[in-house]
């Protein structure tokens, strides 16, 4: 396999207005997810079976449905936010049945920066983290410590996740070239498109049952004050069926924060009125 490093993209003087950007973009992505949701509810029987028979795999010991490898940021730091998925995984299995309710471990809460390489049906090696870690020593060396904001629930189709947010231009640069890793070695990483941490899946449950657990987690995430946990490392590791394994490895973020000053950014765009405090919060703590 090729581990010649890639060169490294670090924010540059538009890295404010990219900012911005990212910020926006995800929030159309949100509004996506939440359009595919309401269609998935929708469905026929048989589209939501198909669903829920794939979100059964996940978190099983017995046999390996999916291997990985990716690079995350430890929430269960945070106990607040652990009691938050806490409180959410006993809501979902409330409403829908604790036999229908697939929760993942709160001990293990967390927030994907990106996964290197999956394998269906197989474990990888151990040694691929290592490997992994060598061929991104650069990138995530470059990034430096920062916020993670973890907001209110979202229904997803067939998964439940806590909305999260991340303002570290560093953090996206690393993401970039991980993009272009896939045109350079053939490996195609999965990049999330919003910051999120996954609290479980749906595995059964009537329509009645779904647009209830919609309608709770939304009114629950209208309510949800932001919780802010500070990261300062990064973590690497290898998952089962998306259950985090050994080894993992951790690498402390030292390098200086590259978030711009309030003073260059245009906050003329973000309308909505959490998106602004938070995106401040952040800007005052790398800065500070």
């Amino acid at each position: 396999m090729n581990s010649t490093p890639i060169p490294s993209v670090k924010p540059g003087s538009g890295s404010a207005t990219r900012l911005v950007q990212q910020i926006l973009t995800a929030r159309r992505e949100l509004e996506a997810i939440d359009i595919r949701t309401r269609e998935w509810i929708e469905a026929p029987p048989e589209e939501l079976r198909r669903t829920f028979e794939l979100n059964r795999q996940w978190f099983r010991t017995d046999k390996v449905f999916e291997s990985s490898v990716f690079f995350y940021f430890d929430l269960s730091v945070n106990h607040e936010a652990v009691q938050r998925a806490y409180q959410i995984q006993r809501s979902v299995q409330k409403i829908v049945g604790q036999a229908h309710a697939n929760p993942a471990p709160s001990r293990r809460l967390h927030t994907t920066i990106f996964t290197d390489v999956a394998a269906p049906h197989e474990r990888l090696a151990d040694e691929e983290v290592s490997r992994t870690a060598d061929l991104y020593a650069h990138l995530y060396e470059s990034v430096a410590p920062c916020l993670v904001f973890v907001l209110g629930p979202r229904l997803t189709p067939g998964g439940i996740i806590l909305e999260c947010r991340i303002h570290e231009p560093t953090l996206f640069a690393m993401r970039e070239s991980a993009r272009r890793l896939a045109g350079q070695t053939g490996r195609q990483p999965r990049i999330p498109t919003v910051e999120y941490a996954t609290i479980g899946y749906v595995t059964g449950g009537d329509r009645a049952a779904l647009v209830e657990l919609y309608e709770t987690l939304r009114h629950i995430r209208a309510s949800c004050p932001p919780i802010a946990v500070p990261v300062d490392r990064v973590l690497l590791t290898l998952t089962v069926n998306k259950a985090i394994v050994p080894p993992t490895l951790e690498f402390e973020l030292t390098a200086a924060p590259t978030v711009p000053r309030e003073s260059e950014i245009d906050l003329s765009e973000l309308t909505d009125p959490v998106e602004h405090t938070l995106l401040r919060e952040s800007l005052r703590f790398a800065n500070s």
